[in-house]
């Protein structure tokens, strides 16, 4: 909404700049045409009224002069006009392909990243591995939260009475916990990423062909293959609805990759 706003008072400011050009050189062409019929005379000769006498020279009077004047400068005020307007248009422009330019040399910059790649690279195999990947990912979230609940109750026994709860599979327990721990830790840092790409794009300061370009298609495809459905079993677990824009967003961009 705030680009749409931006786009639409720059195209209104340019607007306004050619509007006031095609004012003054109308202004202009008034004035020409006013200037022009004071000067004209009729074919009169000094002291003759002989009707092929030679007409007598026009002399401009003070206040044709000043109309030629007026002439002169609402001309080049429209020629300054119509270059300001042109000019503004070219530099809006340049700007928002520089503006543009900047934060998707940020966005790379930040994909580049050893802890981004491998975050990447974790998600990425745990996929490869796992035929049922988005289950496996629920159940290894379950796991984990069954785990932090007996080591709550564990506590609270301690401190109640001596001793803990004996668990059979605490071992493997712990073991689906530190893998939950570690692709947590990698979803949350990717999704806040490409949630960010988003943001960027809707509030108009990039274009969704640049991103599209500039990420590629396998980049595209994890974030809608792997990414989307890993984070929306984690925002269900927790109670909390789906970053739908996103998921629209990127499926747009892999879909140019088609086109």
């Amino acid at each position: 909404m705030r680009g749409t706003v931006r786009g639409k008072r720059t195209a209104s400011f340019v607007a306004g700049r050619v509007l006031m050009a095609a004012y003054l050189t109308t202004l202009a062409g008034g004035a020409i045409h006013g200037v022009s019929l004071q000067v004209q005379s009729p074919d009169t000769t000094v002291g003759s009224s002989s009707p092929n006498a030679r007409a007598a020279p026009s002399v401009l009077s003070e206040d044709q002069f000043r109309a030629w004047l007026v002439v002169v400068i609402a001309a080049v005020a429209a020629g300054f006009a119509l270059w300001n307007a042109r000019n503004t248009w070219g530099a809006l422009k340049l700007n928002a392909r520089t503006a543009q330019a900047n934060i998707l040399s940020g966005l790379l910059a930040e994909y580049g990243k050893d802890d981004f790649r491998t975050a990447l690279e974790s998600l990425q195999l745990f996929a490869r591995t796992n035929s049922e990947f988005v289950k496996e990912y629920a159940r290894l979230f379950r796991e984990r939260e069954r785990l932090r609940e007996l080591q709550e109750r564990n506590r609270l026994r301690k401190i109640e009475v001596e001793g803990t709860e004996p668990v059979d599979d605490e071992e493997r327990l712990k073991t689906d916990a530190e893998k939950a721990n570690e692709l947590d830790s990698s979803r949350r840092l990717l999704a806040r990423y490409f949630s960010k790409i988003t943001t960027f794009a809707r509030e108009g300061m990039l274009e969704p062909q640049l991103v599209s370009a500039a990420f590629g298609k396998e980049d595209l495809k994890f974030v809608v293959d792997v990414l989307h459905p890993i984070d929306h079993v984690h925002q269900q677990a927790r109670g909390k609805t789906c970053d739908c824009a996103t998921d629209k967003f990127f499926v747009k961009l892999l879909a140019l990759h088609k086109e």
